[in-house]
This record gives C-alpha cells, structure tokens and sequence, in this order.
C-alpha cells in the first residue's frame, strides 16, 4: 500500500490512540523507545504538563537560589569573632529551612569568591570561616565537612596536573589560599593528619617555585601543630622533603625562598618559635576553644579519616564516608582500612605489646579504658595525655575518670602526673568535674577494700584537686563520721593532715571558704570541726602522726583558722 494511503487509513480513537483501517491499535514510537531504552513510558498530555511545571519549578528554584544567595552572603560578610556564634546559629538556621546541596552549593560559591581570589587571603580571615564550617560540621552532619574538604581538595588537585602548574604565575595566589584553607580545617580537626602529610608529599613531588612557596606557608602556619600532633610523622615527612630538595635541579637550590623554606623547616624542627616572622597560634587556639563552647548537646566534630585517592575519585565510585551514599569501591581499598593491619583492632592500633598487655592486667576490659590507659602511660606529659584523650572524642567521661584515679591509687608512691591530668579535665568541662566526683565517691564507700599504700595516693591525689579548685572539699561529705571505720579513719587523716600543712595557705583558706558559705553543708561542716579539734589536734593523735615540732605548731595555727571559717554562719 503506497504511503499516502495508509497515512489516511490511520484514524485516532476517543483516547488518543493511532488505530489502523480494520480498527488495530497501533504501537507509540514515543513508547517503543522508552521500553527498549528501560524507561517508564510518560504519556503525551503528562509529557506536556511535566514540561510546563519544569519551565515554572526552574523559576521558582532560581528565585529560592536567590534569595539564599543574599541571605548567606549577608551572615558571611559580618562574620568575625565577636559575632562568630550569631552567625553560626544564623547559618544553621538555614540549613534546617533549605536543601542541603542549595545550601552546600550557595556556601561553596560564597567561600571562593571570599577567600580563594588571585590576592593572599587574609589568615585571620580564613580562621574564622574556617571554624564556621567546623560549627556546622558538628552541629548539622559530617557531610557538610566532607563536601566542602572534596571541593578545596579538588581544587588542590586542579592546580597541581601536568601542564596546569607550570602555567601558574607566582604572583597568583589561588592554590597558596586553596591551601591555606585545608590547613585551617585540619586544625579545627575536620579531618586527620595523614590527609594533609599526602597534601604535603603532592607539593614535594612537584617542586618548584609556586609548590616550595605553598610548602612554607604550611610550615609557618601549622608547622609547630604537626609537630606537636605527631613527631614522628613529621620527622618522616621533613626527610621526604629533604631528598626532593637535595634532587632539585640547582637553580630551584639557588632560589631564596627554597632557602628561607629550608630555615623555616629547621626552626620548626628544632621547636624555635623565635625564628617564625610573625607567627601566633594564640587566635586559632581561642578560636578553637570558643568553637568548643558553641556546640551543644553534647555535639563534636567529628574527624573525617579519608585518603587523597578516595576524595579525587569520589564522582566515579561513590563516598563511603557519607551514610546513605552509593558506593561501587572495594573495601579493602578504603582509605582507613588500607591504615591498619589486618591482626590489629581499631581500638589498640598504634600501642604497644607490653603496653597492652599491662593494661590486661590492670584489667581494662573494654576498648575506650585500653585507649585512655595507654595513652596516659605512653603521653609524654599531662597536657599531651590531656590533648590526645579529647582527640578520642568519648561520650562517656567516667571511663576517663576511672582510669586516672585506678593509675594514681595503683602507683608505688604518688605521683603528681595523675592529679595535673585530672584538674586539666575538671578545668576543661564541668562534665568531667562531675564525672571525678562520683569516681571519688565510688572509691571512699569502697575504702575498706584498699590498702593502706592505695588511701595515702588516694589522699595526695584528692589533696591537690581540693587546693587547685578541681574539686571541692564537699567531696568528703560521703564519709560516715559516725562510724567511722579503721582504714576510713586513716584516710580522712592523711587527707585532712595533708590538707592542714600545705604550703600555700592561701589555697587552703579558699579550699574550706568554699564550703563555709554554703549554708546546706551544716552537717558536714560540725562533722569536719568535730573530727580536726578531737582526732588532730589530742595529744594521743598528735603523737602518732610523727611531726616535727614546727609542722605540729603549723597544724594547730591552721586547726585553729579553719574552725574559725566552718564556724561562718550565712546569714
């Protein structure tokens, strides 16, 4: 049958269908494809109406883009520290009323434009929008860090490809505040050290002009941080840096900033603070410390632990870091997997053998107790064990106040290390105040159980958080005075003698004015009066306790001054 005829032999029915002379239903083409394409076949009229509420739904969407845009960019534009917390809030405030990726993108578009221009970026600057995205980090999700950590990562690895470096002028300064940028996340802890020591060995790889530039404003900004973070990595990495420097072609040597570079790295090296130009780490601790008082309920940042390899290849086979996302990767490629050995935990990884096995027979049966017990033996001082306990990042602070007070009682002699540690925590968190006062507790209902070597580590323990205000004297109100046992007696007078003769009378004065004012310690305080005048000051008492006689003269000056001050009477 000739075309034109069977074109007119076609007629459409009722519904829209194509039908033949003898009345067959003809197939769509439209259809046809969909199916042998896999897709669900739409048909004409709805196609009409998806296309007219797309044509309206991308206006719309533009208008809500927009108005974001204007939102964003008015909170970023006053940020500073004062208002840090104002417009933090302000910005998670929209988070909650938009989309994610409007929000991620709308920051993202923002960041750049502000600190990723041709010019140095102020460092000031960049701290503070830094520590704003660590807020939202800890307070929204996780996702929010890793998103914005591809971006600048990408971008990194944008400027460093073949062909794209070698172009890049020194007067441009874009990869300097890309840069910059990663290393004020790092140190708001957004991610972990091994991301940024692979950063590191990128610049070093390609080194030239514009990467030795990138490499010293890493060591002048954060050098003494990696050091500090970990020495023995940073040792790794500064030999690493050393050989491509020794392989540079000699006009690279000849270079003045390859050389000041050199100087800088041995400075940091050698911990001389002296030798940086201008370098305070003082705004970043207290931007550091002001982000730990914004977060709420119980809120952290959390660290992301992801290799260099699975960020730039994130697009092709998904991000395992993010709940919920499709993921094609293998496991055992992962960048955190590839980090431990196969016959090592998560929990003990990077502790020694006999170590661990110590903590076995102090019985630290569960994971966070084995992690805070090698810590503390292995750190080399209290604020170090301090900083790496928080890096844990435990919800739960009485296994770290477990731990410290089982050390100090289990010590040959006390050990002041153990008392430091545990004023550095009360001091930190009230949280952990609270979390030594029930451990304390727990320990003197359980005094009978303890030997007499376990109840004077006790008692020198407890002595210098009372006088250093970790804890207050109150914390003795647990003791029975009425019936008072052998070895509940023997603590309550080696705490109460050490108390009496410490050598800073002014700390011991403001030790006993804190429980004097107040007026709900009344038993408490007749209690303390009672047990200072008849089983301190009697001469029976006095003779067993061994004193000199200027330290019996003292103890009954200072008798006499605290049952003066118990005396008060708030009125």
């Amino acid at each position: 049958m000739p075309k034109s005829v069977q074109v007119n032999t076609l007629k459409e029915d009722i519904y829209g269908r194509k039908r033949d002379a003898e009345g067959n239903i003809l197939p769509d083409p439209i259809e046809q494809e969909a199916t042998a394409a896999g897709q669900k076949y739409i048909p004409p009229h709805q196609r009409a109406l998806m296309a007219a509420a797309s044509a309206g739904t991308n206006e719309k969407q533009a208008e809500i883009v927009a108005r974001l845009l204007k939102q964003c960019k008015g909170l970023l534009n006053r940020l500073s520290e004062a208002n840090l917390h104002k417009i933090a809030v302000g910005i998670e405030a929209l988070y909650m009323k938009n989309s994610r990726y409007n929000m991620n993108e709308t920051l993202t578009r923002l960041l750049q434009e502000a600190l990723l221009g041709p010019t140095r970026t102020q460092e000031r600057m960049v701290q503070e929008h830094m520590v704003l995205l660590a807020y939202l980090h800890a307070q929204i999700g996780s996702e929010i860090g890793a998103h914005f950590l591809q971006t600048f990562v990408e971008l990194f690895d944008g400027h460093l490809k073949d062909g794209h470096l070698a172009s890049l002028a020194v007067e441009d300064k874009q990869l300097n505040n890309v840069v910059l940028l990663l290393c004020y996340m790092y140190i708001f802890k957004i991610y972990e050290l091994s991301l940024l020591m692979e950063l590191i060995g990128r610049l070093a790889d390609n080194l030239c002009e514009k990467t030795v530039e990138c490499l010293l404003l890493i060591f002048q900004s954060i050098g003494f941080r990696l050091r500090k973070d970990d020495p023995l990595a940073f040792k790794t990495m500064m030999q690493n840096v050393q050989s491509k420097i020794a392989a540079a072609p000699l006009e690279l040597k000849e270079n003045p900033r390859l050389r000041f570079m050199v100087d800088i790295l041995n400075a940091v090296k050698n911990n001389n603070m002296n030798k940086l130009p201008q370098y305070d780490p003082e705004l970043a601790e207290n931007l550091r410390k002001r982000l730990k008082a914004m977060l709420k309920n119980d809120r952290y940042v959390v660290t992301l632990n992801i290799a260099l390899a699975d960020l730039l290849r994130a697009d092709k086979v998904g991000k395992w870091w993010i709940v919920g996302s499709a993921w094609t990767g293998n496991l055992n490629e992962m960048g955190t997997a590839s980090k431990q050995k196969p016959n090592q935990s998560g929990s003990s990884a990077g502790f020694a053998d006999q170590l661990l096995e110590l903590a076995k027979k102090q019985q630290m049966n569960t994971a966070e107790r084995r992690n805070i017990f090698c810590i503390i033996m292995s750190a080399a001082d209290y604020v170090d064990a301090f900083e790496k306990i928080l890096h844990l990042s435990l919800k739960d602070q009485r296994a770290v106040a477990y731990v410290i007070i089982h050390c100090a009682l289990n010590e040959r002699r006390a050990n002041p290390y153990y008392a430091h540690l545990a004023l550095k925590f009360c001091q930190y968190n009230r949280k952990y105040q609270l979390a030594f006062q029930f451990a304390t507790w727990d320990r003197i209902n359980d005094i009978e159980s303890l030997s007499k070597a376990q109840i004077r580590n006790l008692a020198s323990f407890l002595q210098q958080l009372i006088l250093s205000a970790g804890l207050q004297l109150s914390v003795l109100k647990v003791v029975d005075f009425m019936q008072l046992e052998r070895l509940s007696f023997f603590f309550m007078r080696e705490i109460m003698v050490k108390l009496l003769l410490a050598s800073d009378e002014r700390e011991l004065q403001q030790s006993f004015e804190r429980i004097a004012k107040n007026s709900k310690l009344q038993q408490f305080k007749q209690s303390i009066r009672l047990f200072m005048q008849h089983f301190l000051l009697q001469e029976e008492q006095l003779s067993k306790l061994k004193l000199k006689e200027e330290q019996q003269e003292l103890l009954q000056q200072r008798v006499d001054l605290m049952d003066k001050l118990l005396a008060y009477v708030d009125l």
